[in-house]
C-alpha cells in the first residue's frame, strides 16, 4: 500500500470512529488572551499521542509546544545514540487504538510487509520519520521553539510564561500537560568531581557531543546503563583510538524488570493500588538496574580497542598535561575525554519552570512514611498524582494546581511503568484523554446541566391539524 492510499485510510478510520462528533467543551475567555483548553508541554510521542487522544473525544483547544526546531523532538534526533529502539516492534501507542496510525501501517506502506517482517528492532531514525508523520496526518498543532520559562496558577487557569522564538510570551490554559520526558522532568546525573574539570573534557551522554573530535582520542565512560555503551559504540565509531568504559558494579546487571512487568495487569492495576503497594513495587524497580540490551552490548565488543572496567567506580578527577586523571576504584586512568552515562535524577525540583508551582503541590513524602536510604528519598521527591495523572494540592493551595498533569518519568511512583518509554504507552495515554475529559465535563457539569434542561431541539415532527406523526394515514389514528 503507497503512503498516499494509506493516509486515505486514516481519514476515513477518523470518519468512522468520529461518533460522537460533537466539540463539547465550554470554553473560558481571558482579557489578557486567548485561553487553550490544553497546552501539551512536549511535542515527543507522548505530547502527540496524548493530542490525537484528545481529539478523539473532540477537545480540540489544545496546542503542544515543544522547544526544539520541527523534526527534533523528543530524543532520537539528539542524544539517543542507539541504532534502533530497546523495544520490540508491535508495541502500540502513539496510535490511539487506529489500526492506520500503526508504525506497522506506515512502514509497510512504504516497505512492503516483507520487509516489516524483516525487522527485530525499529530503526530509530524511522521512529522518528513515523512521529513526524503521525504529527502532520493527525493535524496535531505544534509549534516548536518554544520554552516554558514558569508555570503559575492565574485566576482559575494555569499561566506558561514562555520563551517563543527568541521572544517573551504567555500561554493560558485551563490544563497543562507535562510530556516532556527525562530532560523535562529532571536534569542530569552527574558527579560532584566534574565541576572541578574544564568543560571542555567532559559531557553527559544528554548533552551535544562532538564525535568526529574524538578521533585518535581515549575516551573514559563511567556508567553501565544501556547509554554509556551507545555512548561508547558512537566513539568507537567514531575513530577514538580506546574507549575504556567503567562499572561501579562487580558484575553487569542481566535481569530486565521490565519484562516482568509487561502484562495488561500490571499496567492497569498498578495505579490502582494502595501507597504501600505501589512503594514496594517502586523499591524492587529501583533495586533492580536494567542491563543493556543484547545488541548493544554487541555494537561496543566488536570494537578490539572497547575495554570495560567493572567494580572501578570514578572517585576524583583532575586535568594534569591536557589529559584527565581519574582516580577509580581499580587504579588511575588517564583520558582524553570523558562521558557521563550515569542517567537523570527525577526531580521537579531540579526544573527551573516549576519552581513556582511545586511548593503547592503534595509529593509522596507528604503522603507516605519513608526511611533514609536513597531509594526512600527517590521515591519521596516524586510527586504524588491522582488517577488521571493530575497533580494533588497542598492543603490551602490554588486549586488550580490540579489542572497540572505529569505524563512522564516523575510519575512511576503513582502509575507505574506505564508513563516511561513506549511500552506501556497504550495505557498510559487513554488514562490521561479520560481523566482530561471527566474533569472538563465535572467543572463545568451545572452549566451542561443548564444546556440539557433548556435542550428542545426536536426529532419527531408532528402534523399540524391532527397532532400525529406526519404521513401516518387513518388506520393509524
Amino acid at each position: 500500500m503507497a503512503l498516499d492510499e494509506l493516509e486515505r485510510r486514516v481519514r476515513r478510520e477518523f470518519d468512522t470512529f468520529a461518533y460522537p462528533e460533537r466539540e463539547w467543551v465550554i470554553g473560558r475567555h481571558s482579557p489578557i488572551g486567548q485561553v487553550h483548553d490544553v497546552v501539551i508541554v512536549g511535542g515527543g510521542m507522548a505530547g502527540i499521542a496524548t493530542a490525537i487522544g484528545l481529539r478523539r473525544e473532540r477537545i480540540t483547544n489544545v496546542l503542544v509546544v515543544d522547544r526544539n526546531p520541527a523534526g527534533r523532538e523528543g530524543p532520537w534526533m539528539t542524544f539517543a545514540r542507539m541504532l534502533t529502539l530497546r523495544t520490540v516492534k508491535n508495541l502500540t501507542g502513539p496510535d490511539a487504538d487506529i489500526d492506520s496510525l500503526t508504525f506497522r501501517a506506515w512502514h509497510e506502506a512504504q516497505f512492503g510487509a516483507e520487509a516489516y517482517e524483516r525487522i527485530h528492532l525499529i530503526d530509530k531514525g524511522q521512529w522518528m520519520d513515523y512521529l513526524v508523520w503521525l504529527r502532520r496526518i493527525a493535524q496535531v498543532p505544534v509549534e516548536n521553539e518554544v520554552v516554558v520559562e514558569d508555570i503559575a496558577p492565574a485566576a482559575g487557569l494555569l499561566r506558561l510564561t514562555v520563551t517563543r522564538h527568541g521572544e517573551p510570551g504567555t500561554l493560558l490554559a485551563r490544563r497543562c500537560v507535562l510530556a516532556n520526558g527525562y530532560e523535562g522532568q529532571g536534569a542530569p546525573r552527574i558527579p560532584d568531581f566534574a565541576d572541578r574539570l574544564p568543560r571542555r573534557y567532559w559531557a553527559h551522554t544528554s548533552d551535544p557531543i562532538d564525535f568526529a573530535a574524538l578521533k585518535a582520542k581515549r575516551v573514559g565512560v563511567l556508567g553501565a546503563g544501556a547509554s554509556a555503551f551507545d555512548n561508547s559504540a558512537v566513539a568507537l565509531e567514531a575513530g577514538a583510538s580506546e574507549v575504556v568504559q567503567c562499572v561501579r558494579r562487580a558484575a553487569l546487571p542481566t535481569v530486565n524488570w521490565m519484562r516482568y512487568a509487561e502484562f495488561a495487569g500490571y499496567f492497569r492495576g498498578f495505579p490502582e493500588l494502595d501507597d504501600a503497594r505501589r512503594i514496594r513495587f517502586t523499591r524492587r524497580i529501583f533495586e533492580l538496574p536494567t542491563p543493556p540490551p543484547q545488541d548493544t552490548l554487541a555494537r561496543v565488543l566488536r570494537h578490539a580497542n572497547y575495554a570495560l572496567r567493572l567494580g572501578a567506580a570514578w572517585n576524583d578527577a583532575r586535568v594534569e598535561d591536557e589529559r584527565v586523571r581519574v582516580d577509580t576504584a581499580r587504579g588511575v586512568e588517564s583520558f582524553d575525554f570523558l562521558i557521563f552515562g550515569t542517567g537523570y535524577e527525577i526531580d521537579l525540583a531540579l526544573r527551573p519552570e516549576l519552581q513556582t508551582v511545586l511548593p503547592t503541590l503534595t509529593m509522596m513524602r507528604d503522603r507516605v512514611h519513608l526511611g533514609g536510604d536513597p531509594a526512600s528519598a527517590g521515591i519521596g521527591r516524586q510527586p504524588f498524582l491522582g488517577p488521571g495523572f493530575e497533580c494533588v494540592p497542598r492543603p490551602g493551595a490554588a486549586p488550580e494546581v490540579a489542572h497540572l498533569y505529569v505524563l512522564g518519568p516523575a510519575a512511576l511512583v503513582s502509575h507505574g511503568p506505564i508513563c516511561v518509554g513506549v511500552n506501556g504507552m497504550a495505557f498510559a495515554i487513554p488514562r490521561i484523554v479520560h481523566a482530561l475529559s471527566r474533569s472538563f465535563f465535572a467543572e463545568d457539569a451545572d452549566r451542561y446541566h443548564a444546556q440539557f434542561m433548556a435542550f428542545a431541539e426536536p426529532e419527531l415532527i408532528l402534523a399540524p391539524a391532527f397532532g400525529k406523526p406526519c404521513g401516518a394515514g387513518p388506520a393509524d389514528a
